[in-house]
């Protein structure tokens, strides 16, 4: 446990399938159980609840659904990350890449990225998972 006056790791938790019942949505969420045990806050960021569009490169910012802007905010603030995706024909799914493509949109920003963050990944999905 960390000390009272330090604040939790900030860790952003992104996954899931486009499906309601999302078995990497909760495989994920299992993985996250004992995060707050570990001195970790957590932010699950599910790609059913994000439903963006396709990402297109021409829509601009102020275009783009509120929940990629909320993505974004969460992306700036998190210290830590976690991708979980859904094994679809022995890959990560498209849903889960689209998210991930959908963050382009403020490539090069400070904070925008991953870049100097931890960043686990995770699969759910017979033997192949290990290629996503």
């Amino acid at each position: 446990m960390l000390p009272d006056h330090q604040p939790p790791t900030r860790l952003l938790a992104i996954g899931g399938s486009a499906r309601a019942t999302s078995r990497s949505l909760q495989a994920m969420r299992a993985i996250l159980a004992t995060a707050p045990d570990h001195g970790l806050g957590v932010e699950i960021a599910s790609v059913h609840d994000l439903a963006l569009p396709v990402y297109n490169e021409d829509v601009p910012l102020g275009e783009q659904p509120e929940t990629l802007k909320r993505l974004i905010q969460q992306v700036r603030e998190a210290d830590a990350f976690l991708i979980c995706s859904p094994t679809y024909y022995g890959s990560m799914s498209g849903a889960i890449k689209n998210v991930l493509d959908s963050l382009h949109i403020v490539q090069g920003q400070p904070g925008s990225s991953f870049a100097g963050k931890p960043v686990a990944l995770a699969a759910y999905g017979g033997p192949t998972a290990i290629n996503v």
